[in-house]
Parts: C-alpha cells; sequence; structure tokens
C-alpha cells in the first residue's frame, strides 16, 4: 500500500538479482482527504525524480537520494505547502528484486475564504481597507494563507484602530 492504495504489479519485473529500483513515485495527500486543492500535475512538475517505466529500471542509489532532496527544496519553495515529508518504502517484487515506493506525503496551506474584522466596533471596515491599499497589502481570495501577510495585515488594522481611536474620544 502507498498512500492508501494497493501498489500495482508491474508488466515486466526487474532483472534477477539487480539492485534496489525506483518502482514508483506517489504523490500523497492523506492528511487532507487525499485530494489536493492544486492540480497535483503542478506538484509532479516540481517533482523531479521519475519512476520506472516500460522496462527501464531506474536504479535506486545516492544520485537518487540527491534529487530526492533537491525534490523536498523545490516544494517547499513553492509555498504551497504547510507540511512536506518523503518517505521511502521498500517493494518487493516477486523474484526478490527490491522496488522502491518514494511517497511525498504533502499538506496544502490553507486558502483564504473569506475576509472579516472581527471585533472592530466603531472602527470603519473601509478605513481598513483604504490604509491595506495605501501600503500595498492586497487580500486575495482563494490564495494561500501567508503567515507574513498576517501579520503586515494585523499591523495596519492595529494603526488604523489607534488611529481612528482618537476620533472617538
Amino acid at each position: 500500500m502507498a498512500c492508501a492504495q494497493p501498489v500495482p504489479l508491474p508488466r515486466t519485473l526487474p532483472p534477477d538479482g539487480s539492485g534496489p529500483v525506483v518502482y514508483q513515485v506517489v504523490p500523497c495527500f492523506q492528511k487532507q482527504g487525499g485530494f489536493p486543492v492544486v492540480e497535483a500535475n503542478t506538484y509532479l512538475y516540481y517533482i523531479q525524480l521519475r519512476p520506472s517505466v516500460g522496462g527501464r529500471w531506474v536504479p535506486y542509489d545516492e544520485t537518487t537520494e540527491q534529487v530526492i532532496r533537491e525534490d523536498f527544496k523545490r516544494l517547499w519553495a513553492t509555498n504551497f505547502l504547510d507540511d512536506l515529508a518523503i518517505r521511502v518504502e521498500d517493494y518487493t517484487f516477486p523474484n526478490g528484486v527490491v522496488g522502491k515506493l518514494i511517497v511525498y506525503d504533502m499538506e496544502e496551506r490553507q486558502r483564504v475564504k473569506i475576509v472579516d474584522y472581527e471585533g472592530l466596533g466603531k472602527v470603519d471596515q473601509q478605513k481598513i481597507e483604504e490604509a491595506l491599499k495605501e501600503k500595498s497589502i492586497n487580500i486575495r481570495l482563494d490564495s494561500f494563507i501567508d503567515p507574513g501577510l498576517i501579520r503586515r495585515v494585523t499591523g495596519v488594522v492595529r494603526e488604523t484602530c489607534d488611529f481612528m481611536a482618537g476620533e472617538f474620544e
């Protein structure tokens, strides 16, 4: 099993007595119900490791491990993910050769669904929107939640609230 799915048997087996081979590369999203929000092909674009296909068996060696490390860096740099782990599992073929299942466990960042400034009482939300615009801060719906953006927005809201508090005293 890889990513809660059975591992299919290949049409042809690797040659008897060969060293470990890369059998499958599996993007997995189990923490979010098994389905990515971002198109799976987008992730495959960043994953440079390729599985063995069509009887061409890719050896699992130090070069493969380096590609896996680089894949981690590329995927993490997308800022699409909150969590990323790559695990390598053994799969023994009927002829005894070891195939490696490389599982990319990913959990995507949550996305902005609604923008609401709760608990502001007398503060005019329009003033906050104007202050954000002045500082070129844009909150786009359906974008990934960015902790840095949240901190900047929080600062603008606080500044606006402090300024507005003087108007109500």
